[in-house]
């Protein structure tokens, strides 16, 4: 059996996809082919490269103001260097996120016939801009896409399945699609890690992931200046070159970059061996961008399962899960001032206690539950044997 999987996010790295990819295989497809930028993923058959183009030339495409013209300036011109032996005899096309549906081909063409699997990342219903720039760049085009979705689930029917990330998000799809949206968590596969013990003099704090405005970094190295010396913060990402400079003088010039240590970011299989030896886990995604505030993201998940403690800000699905399990902290809002005030409360005994908990709670919250109910979408196509 044959399928296509398209992504516009660096597949080989991607924890989601990577699980996708995987599950895939074992769900009986012998050749998987991907569309997507960076390398060819492991477990994959053949791949197909969407450059992200210089900046200078992503900001001429953002002036833009035909949609369809600029969906051809950034992917769709790509998109058809696709060869068309890669779109004959699928058994199904797997579309992850928004970005490559208005592609002809794909929203209404040939490949609109063949089964369908939709998973969705992101909040894509509200809107995701940081100030009037990223309005005047992006909120009609993010508004137009956010159509062509739409079109693209009713052109379909009863051939395309859907699925989310967290449930709050599902359910505003199922809405505006008049569908079932299934969820699929960003849960990792379980691991034997075990809580190692808190230092006795130092309180390791940690940030993983991607290395963006708006994910709560800056407000770290705020924080960090207010507390005392026995707190440490590593910063583990993903990041540009001038993101790295802007938190380079940021952490300089708040007088604290002897206590912070840059890590560049860690491949999936090393992730929680890595974090396994820190002991807080700092995720901080303010609802300034309304796509963000029902966030169930990646590194909230890894956190859990490297065995940490967790202190997030106050989005409702994860404040629910460290609250119940007693695994961290949710602050009331994504002050910095508050960080600071509740991390230098915290205690060794406490933080303790919240990693051993972490340990509890993964076990109900790795990719097992994601993976049947992936098998039980598929098994309805009639693809597992």
């Amino acid at each position: 059996m044959r399928t296509l999987v398209f992504s516009h996010s660096r597949i080989c790295r991607d924890p989601r996809l990577i699980r996708q990819i995987r599950w895939l295989r074992e769900a009986g497809f012998t050749h998987i082919t991907t569309v997507g930028f960076g390398p060819r993923a492991d477990g994959v058959d053949a791949h197909f490269t969407v450059p992200v183009l210089p900046l200078a030339l992503r900001y001429f495409g953002y002036l833009m103001r035909n949609h369809r013209s600029r969906f051809r300036f950034f992917f769709g011109r790509f998109l058809d260097a696709v060869p068309e032996i890669e779109l004959l005899d699928l058994h199904l096309v797997v579309v992850n996120e928004i970005e490559y549906l208005p592609w002809p081909k794909l929203a209404y063409g040939e490949l609109a016939t063949v089964p369908t699997y939709l998973d969705l990342h992101e909040d894509h219903i509200n809107h995701a801009d940081r100030g009037p720039l990223e309005k005047f760049a992006f909120r009609k085009y993010w508004n137009w896409q956010l159509s062509e979705l739409c079109q693209f689930v009713n052109y379909r029917k009863d051939k395309v399945f859907i699925t989310s990330v967290e449930k709050n998000i599902a359910s505003d799809y199922s809405k505006i699609f008049s569908a079932d949206v299934g969820l699929i968590l960003n849960a990792p596969d379980s691991n034997d890690l075990l809580p190692l013990p808190v230092g006795k003099s130092t309180i390791r704090l940690v940030h993983h992931g991607m290395g963006t405005k708006g994910r709560g970094i800056e407000e770290t190295i705020r924080a960090l200046r207010l507390l005392d010396r026995k707190f440490t913060l590593d910063l583990i990402l993903f990041a540009t070159p001038q993101f790295k400079l802007k938190i380079e003088i940021l952490s300089r010039f708040l007088g604290v970059r002897r206590r912070i240590k840059f890590i560049a970011g860690v491949p999936l299989v090393q992730l929680p061996a890595v974090l396994n030896n820190y002991d807080v886990s700092i995720i901080l995604l303010s609802d300034s961008i309304p796509g963000h505030a029902n966030a169930l993201p990646n590194k909230f998940f890894e956190s859990i399962h490297s065995k940490l403690a967790v202190i997030t800000g106050p989005n409702p699905s994860m404040s629910k899960i460290v609250t119940e399990g007693d695994i961290g902290i949710s602050l009331s809002s994504w002050s910095y001032r508050e960080l600071a005030g509740t991390v230098s409360t915290l205690t060794i005994e406490q933080v303790q206690r919240f990693k051993e908990n972490a340990a509890v709670v993964a076990v109900g919250l790795s990719s097992d539950q994601s993976r049947a109910v992936f098998r039980t979408l598929l098994s309805k196509l009639d693809y597992l044997k």
